[in-house]
């Protein structure tokens, strides 16, 4: 793999492979213009960079190979109708201007899943997905409507089992509901003054967005959390 003692982007790909010592099984975890300081860490069948993203914004670029395809432990691929095992990337946080639209599809497993709690913080929102089936989150879509200030999440195939409200800094109030299969999360972010056009909603210009799985849970609890920004960068 190339390697720079600079630090700085080499001009090939480096691909990342991760080998299981007693059955020799090799899967190809992530590939891409990285260099080797940029390796955080990494895992049982797993890696974790921190990288420059956007505007020099640090990124953590995160890739594993998915639990239900592989045996993490010995390799061994778990047959499942025909599919195969490959990894899954993801970067975050990734930081999102507010606009009217569709602002994100967040790719998630197509298995039911369910909404168990709802946390909102000072400046954030953190949902907690039950994942113990598939080690997976649901497909999220984010949206949002300017005129009315509402930040809309769509959870696909996905249970609401908990109660909803309460605000922070820079949402104005909370509700969710079922819509047939799926859950909907709608944050009031209020509308933005008529002397400051520049502003997306009463206080937030963008968001982040990032995933995690909580340790201690072996997977079976993943957050998805929203941080309001009142600027981009």
């Amino acid at each position: 793999m190339p390697y720079t003692d600079t630090g700085e982007v080499p001009d090939e790909d480096t691909r990342f492979d991760w080998v299981y010592g007693e059955s020799g099984y090799c899967y190809a975890l992530l590939e891409g213009r990285y260099t080797m300081d940029e390796v955080l860490s990494a895992g049982q069948g797993s890696i974790t960079l921190n990288t420059d993203g956007e505007e020099g914004c640090p990124v953590a670029v995160s890739a594993g190979l998915v639990r239900s395809l592989v045996n993490t432990g010995t390799g061994e691929p778990v047959q499942q109708d025909g599919l195969h095992c490959a990894s899954v990337a993801n970067r975050y946080p990734r930081e999102i201007s507010l606009a009217s639209g569709t602002l994100l599809t967040l790719p998630g497993n197509g298995a039911a899943s369910s909404l168990e709690a709802l946390y909102p913080g000072a400046d954030s929102l953190e949902l907690v997905f039950d994942t113990s089936e598939q080690a997976a989150f649901p497909q999220v879509e984010v949206s949002y409507d300017e005129s009315i200030g509402e930040l809309t999440l769509t959870c696909l195939d996905t249970d609401l089992l908990c109660t909803v409200s309460g605000n922070n800094l820079y949402m104005e109030g909370i509700r969710a509901e079922q819509r047939g299969a799926d859950t909907a999360v709608i944050c009031s972010l209020g509308t933005a003054a008529p002397d400051e056009p520049w502003m997306h909603s009463a206080h937030a210009n963008a968001i982040q967005v990032e995933t995690e799985f909580l340790s201690g849970y072996d997977w079976g609890k993943g957050v998805l959390r929203l941080t309001f920004w009142p600027f981009m960068g």
